[in-house]
């Protein structure tokens, strides 16, 4: 009992603004993520290749689906590691820095970490597409017709283009505040 109040004593001392605890949390969590990204990665991607596998054909499976996601799912949750393990720890207070709504470091980490985790999410679906084009390209092979063929590169870039112009818009309106409306409207006038 007496190295439990100990332990626990020891664990709500202050140190740069964060008890003793809020550092074994944070590096707790690190370690969890360095550690088990590469199981996670695999875990997730094998959870999205069971909802698409009747899409594919035997010979498009798991180790191409793996090989098309394994770094954009480390790198999504290399991300949420961080923001995870971060999110436990405070600035010092004798550092005075500005709350995260007024221009400063704050902000500027905050709204870093949500483009990151926006990115790696487009990451995820752009290697999606490319998956989906693989079976569209698997299956217009067995056909006669060769237009087909030429279409689906097409169509496959042409969504992925959509999918980063969304992703963009995503970022500079959620992350970002601005007015997507108005910015879309003027981009039309442009175009005109």
């Amino acid at each position: 009992i007496i190295i439990a109040m100990e332990a626990n004593a020891l664990m709500e001392r202050v140190f740069w603004g964060n008890p003793l605890s809020n550092y074994a949390w944070c590096l707790g969590i690190l370690a969890f993520g360095i550690l088990f990204r590469q199981l996670l990665s695999k875990g997730l991607s094998w959870l999205a290749y069971k909802v698409l596998r009747n899409y594919s054909k035997d010979d498009l499976g798991f180790k191409k689906f793996l090989e098309l996601l394994k770094k954009p799912f480390g790198f999504f949750i290399a991300v949420i590691t961080i923001y995870l393990a971060f999110s436990h720890l405070n600035f010092p207070a004798y550092w005075h820095l500005d709350p995260v709504e007024e221009w400063g470091l704050r902000m500027f980490l905050f709204r870093g970490m949500q483009t990151l985790i926006i990115v790696s999410f487009t990451w995820i679906i752009l290697r999606l597409v490319d998956f989906g084009g693989l079976i569209l390209l698997q299956r217009a092979a067995l056909t006669e017709s060769k237009t087909d063929d030429q279409i689906i590169p097409f169509v496959k870039e042409s969504v992925k283009i959509i999918v980063c112009i969304i992703a963009l818009f995503s970022i500079l309106g959620a992350v970002y505040n601005l007015n997507i409306t108005s910015l879309i409207a003027g981009l039309g006038i442009g175009g005109l």
